[in-house]
């Protein structure tokens, strides 16, 4: 017989299952994207690699799984291939797909554009599963770009030997006309005394 204190333990163990997942598959996703996030400047590109979490089941029909990227919001961003499948032998290896942000896109910076495919398969298990991967447009980097300085030209053996010669007759005529300087003032000196 229940007494109201089982009734309400009855009520508080399924309140507490609702909140927990049941089983660990609930939050892995059945397709994952590495990285699922990356952030680009116009020109610049990012391979992102795609994993099934299971093997392709199907009832019927031909069993695979195909991920098509053509009909994304795009703002400049491509997708190179635009698809990518897998056969049911094929499950456990990774697809690449290359998003590319175009030089001359119309997009504002910043902003995250979300690129989203739906699984097209004939498997319960993967049947338009929506997979995500967000592009963060990154500011472009609009300095201008520093002309080159002309370059020093590094001095040979015969223009060394020629600046020490310089050198030597600067020291020279310095010095002559210090001593020459200096003797027509003892003249002088001399002419008073």
């Amino acid at each position: 017989m229940f007494t109201k204190t089982r009734l309400a333990f009855a009520g508080l163990v399924v309140a507490l299952l609702t909140l927990v997942p049941l089983s660990a598959s609930a939050t892995v996703p059945k397709i994952a994207p590495t990285p699922s996030s990356s952030s680009l400047a116009p020109g610049q590109s990012v391979a992102v690699n795609f994993a099934l979490a299971e093997p392709i089941v199907c009832p019927s029909g031909p069993c695979d799984v195909t991920l098509d990227f053509a009909g994304a919001q795009t703002l400049g961003l491509t997708a190179s291939p635009t698809s990518v499948t897998w056969s049911t032998a094929q499950w456990a290896q990774t697809r690449t797909i290359t998003f590319t942000l175009d030089l001359n896109t119309p997009a504002t910076y910043p902003q995250a554009v979300v690129m989203r495919a739906v699984a097209q398969s004939n498997s319960e298990f993967y049947r338009s599963y929506a997979v995500d991967v967000t592009i963060n447009l990154l500011v472009p980097d609009i300095r201008p770009v520093p002309s080159p300085q002309p370059e020093v030209l590094a001095t040979t053996g015969q223009e060394s030997n020629m600046m020490l010669v310089v050198a030597a007759l600067a020291l020279f005529t310095g010095s002559a006309m210090y001593f020459s300087a200096r003797a027509q003032r003892i003249k002088k000196v001399s002419k008073r005394v």
